[in-house]
């Protein structure tokens, strides 16, 4: 049989163990309230029903007590307490079959000991008994082993221990046959509507976290892809299409609050003659490590990036001149003191730095700001390479 293409058996079990513990977790233990309300229901119907011992079986009354009182009650009472512990979902069979049979087999006692054990009001206790392990017993197996056991008991109790007169022990078992007969199959179309509910959801549930994983998946490989469209795949810094973009933003918010901002450019010394005489592979290799040197020694906010071929800037919001100065010349020292073995050789560079730094509340467009930094990086070459310069106005104009 399947239910949606998965297969389950004759006994409504699904074949797969995993969707079957999933079931009975999400559908049998998943609504301990309603657990709570059989065995509640239970001890109820049981207490208010003494009423009628009062009135059939006053002779015995003792005995019922002890039935209904010192039996019965605390055993659904006590289960009624264990619904939702570790211990009732482990042993749940176990515990259901004790509870049934038990306030069955206690219906049963009381009818043996009525002056008329056919009595149709004990009678009716014990069909009422079965009604609650058809309606509220969520597993339809095991409601029907309750149902057609008590069935069992009845007929034996009746036909043995009681003078129950034949043609009403007939009548009595065929309309308890027929009753459980309706509702083994009232409780097996529950079970199997339920069984297709939870099954819709599953699949509904199924799809949409594979629809969220896939869309997920998606969104992550967008924002890789935007990542590495805003990243130098050599360097591994920021691009010089991304660092224009924050150079314009940062450059207007900090003349907005009257923040100095400082800009560095950094361009490694004799690049091409290396690059010439060592090949393209060594160059590339040198470049990502001074990409990786600026990426560490930069300051949280700051945005460094690699500019163009042996060039690479940095933008340092809130920072100024003399906290510029110290990050460059920091760069230039890691920079030489960079351990670059090529081959057997080894390889000694060294970096030029140009400085600008804008005062509070003033602003340039962006193109003169880096057009400033890149004034000052020309001097710096100028005057031997290995140096740092600062832009100041009679740099104006140098190396356009």
């Amino acid at each position: 049989m399947l239910i949606d293409n998965y297969p389950i058996g004759i006994t409504l079990k699904f074949l797969d163990e995993k969707l079957e513990s999933e079931f009975l977790e999400d559908v049998f233990f998943g609504n301990l309230l309603g657990h709570r309300l059989i065995y509640l229901g239970g001890t109820f119907l049981y207490t208010v029903f003494f009423f009628l011992d009062c009135y059939l079986m006053k002779d015995q009354l003792l005995s019922c007590v002890y039935i209904r009182f010192f039996v019965v009650c605390p055993m659904l009472l006590t289960t009624y307490f264990l619904v939702g512990k570790p211990l009732y979902e482990k042993y749940f069979t176990a515990i259901s079959l004790i509870n049934g049979f038990g306030a069955g087999g206690g219906v049963l006692l009381l009818m043996v000991q009525a002056t008329s054990s056919w009595s149709p009001f004990y009678y009716g206790g014990l069909i009422l008994c079965c009604l609650f392990f058809y309606v509220f017993q969520p597993k339809q197996v095991l409601s029907n082993v309750l149902a057609w056991g008590v069935l069992g008991l009845y007929m034996v109790v009746t036909a043995f221990f009681t003078d129950t007169p034949g043609a009403i022990f007939l009548h009595n078992s065929f309309v308890f046959i027929f009753f459980n007969i309706g509702g083994m199959f009232a409780c097996y179309s529950m079970e199997l509507s339920q069984r297709k509910e939870f099954i819709h959801r599953f699949t509904v549930q199924d799809q949409a976290d594979r629809l969220y994983h896939a869309l997920s998946e998606v969104e992550q490989q967008r924002e890789k892809a935007q990542r590495l469209s805003l990243q130098d795949s050599l360097s591994g810094l920021p691009n010089r299409r991304h660092f224009f973009s924050v150079l314009a933003n940062e450059l207007e918010h900090s003349c907005q609050i009257g923040q100095e901002v400082s800009l560095i450019l950094v361009e490694v010394d004799n690049f091409k003659q290396v690059n010439d005489r060592l090949g393209h592979v060594a160059g590339d290799q040198i470049l990502a490590l001074v990409g990786g040197i600026i990426g560490d020694i930069v300051r949280k906010d700051d945005t460094p990036c690699r500019y163009g071929g042996e060039k690479f800037a940095v933008f340092l919001p809130n920072a100024s001149s003399q906290i510029a100065e110290k990050i460059g010349r920091r760069i230039m020292e890691y920079v030489e003191c960079a351990d670059i073995s090529v081959g057997h050789a080894e390889e000694f560079l060294t970096a030029s730095v140009g400085v600008v730094t804008l005062p509070p509340g003033q602003q340039f467009p962006v193109e003169n700001f880096i057009d400033f930094a890149g004034q000052a990086l020309y001097k710096a070459k100028n005057c031997g390479s290995n140096q740092l310069r600062k832009w100041t106005e009679d740099l104006q104009g140098y190396g356009a």
